[in-house]
This record gives structure tokens, sequence and C-alpha cells, in this order.
């Protein structure tokens, strides 16, 4: 599938910087993963409608309209943030492995983003959510002082532990479906049998699945961290958590919210 394709040939752009470590190698591997990332969202758009709606095969990835609006921000977003990027690299007078380490999160951060944003499986959503945790507490530490330090640590301490409620949810609603057949990781699958599935266990999942998610989108108590987060790391950097990384914890949730519409729970969850 092309994702597989799209996931190969990042990793391969995002090795370069660390090989060669040049500043024009660097600039390079940014734009060129920029053109990638906007090609990407291109296929992805004319794919949405081809690919087979109703399998019994599980599909990992699904090519929705939320998911695709997200996408498209990302990317265009990925095109700026990549620009500006190149400017920083050249008005750098130190360059070395710390900012070839740069292109290399940079370009890992969006691909972790792109490919939460069409997982069809609650599991590998989740990872790659924690991915893009791993991957802002690596960029806001770029600056290598105290204070990003500081940002970084505490970033990634509470995204983490966030995310761990997140996964307790995604536990508690499967233990919900567990007298359903079928695949119950998949969302698609899930809309199959959610209507036998335990209410007060579901109600209790999406309540943690909130909580967790919730650290992406910047709410309140765990707010502090993106505040944090935004000061101390770079202007391309706090683009893509500002602009696309709050559109994953919305979707991530919305993911849930919808499979409440069969039970009828749709108001509490509102």
């Amino acid at each position: 599938m092309f994702i597989n394709i799209y996931v190969i040939v990042s990793a391969l752009i995002a090795i370069i910087p660390l090989l060669v470590n040049k500043k024009v190698v660097s600039n390079i591997s940014l734009l060129t993963f920029s053109v990638l990332q906007l090609i990407f969202f291109f296929i992805c758009w004319s794919s949405m409608n081809q690919l087979p709606a109703d399998t019994n095969e599980p599909q990992y990835f699904r090519i929705d309209a939320p998911a695709l609006i997200c996408l498209g921000v990302l990317s265009l977003i990925t095109i700026a943030s990549a620009i500006k990027s190149v400017v920083f690299i050249n008005e750098e007078n130190n360059y070395g492995l710390k900012i070839s380490r740069y292109a290399t999160f940079f370009i890992g951060f969006v691909v972790a983003q792109s490919i939460a944003f069409l997982c069809n499986n609650v599991g590998l959503m989740w990872v790659f959510i924690e991915l893009t945790t791993l991957f802002v507490g690596l960029l806001i530490y770029q600056n290598s002082d105290v204070k990003s330090l500081e940002a970084a640590w505490k970033y990634v301490f509470v995204s983490t532990i966030c995310l761990a409620l997140a996964f307790i949810g995604i536990v508690l609603f499967n233990i919900a479906l567990e007298k359903n057949d079928g695949d119950a990781l998949f969302f698609d699958k899930i809309l199959a049998h959610i209507k036998n599935a335990n209410t007060m266990w579901v109600k209790i999942a999406f309540l943690f699945i909130l909580c967790g998610y919730s650290v992406k989108m910047g709410l309140a108590p765990v707010h502090t961290v993106k505040i944090d987060a935004n000061a101390s790391a770079l202007g391309p950097v706090n683009s893509l958590i500002s602009g696309s990384l709050v559109n994953l914890g919305v979707l991530a949730i919305y993911r849930f919210y919808v499979l409440f519409e069969p039970m009828g729970i749709s108001a509490w969850a509102s």
C-alpha cells in the first residue's frame, strides 16, 4: 500500500542528514520531504473513495473525510514549517549534529502524525500518538539548555501519563466488547457490534480516553505543558504543535465519540 511506501521513503529522507552532516543536505531533506508530504496528501485524497468500504479483512488504515482534513492541514503547515526550518538552519553558525538531528526529528514528527490520522486500529493509533510525544520532546530540546530540557521533560512526562490513562480507557473499552464477536480494536468493525456492548464500561472507558487524549489538545489542567513547549521550541515546531497536533487529539476523541450513536448515548458524551 502507498502508506508503506510513504513511511519507507520518509525514513530514508530522515536518515540522510544524520549520515551526511551538512547544511545543504538537511535543507534538501526538509524541502524534499515537504513535497513528499503534499504528494502523499493528494494520493490519499484521490484514493479515499477507491478503498473497499466493506471487507472481511481488517483494515489498519482508513481514509475518510475527518482524517483527510487533518492530513491536509498538516501538509500545508509542514511546507511552511520546512521553509522556515531551512531559514533557521542557514542562520545557524555552529552547524553540527544537533541541527542535522533537527531535520530527522522534524520528519519523524510529521510522519507519526500523518499515520495516526489514518489509523483505523485503536491500539495502533495510540502507538503513533505516543510516538509524536517523543518527537516533540526531542524537538523542544533542540536548544540544549536548561529551560528547553525542563520543558521537554515536563511535556514527555505529563503527556505519557495522560496517554497511559487513554490506554486504560482502551483496555476498558475492549472489556466492554469482550463478549462480542469480531475485531474489537478496529473502529469500523466496532460499529458492527457496539449495540451489544456494556454501556457502563463504555462510558467509563470514554472518560479515561477523553482525559488522556485531551493533553494533545492543550485542555486544562494539563495545558501548562503546551505553554512551556511553545515557549521553548523553535517557531516551525510551534506551528506544528499548535496547528496540527491539536487536531490529532480532537480526531482521536472523535473516533470514539461517533461510536456512541448506535448505542443511543451520544447526548451523554456531549
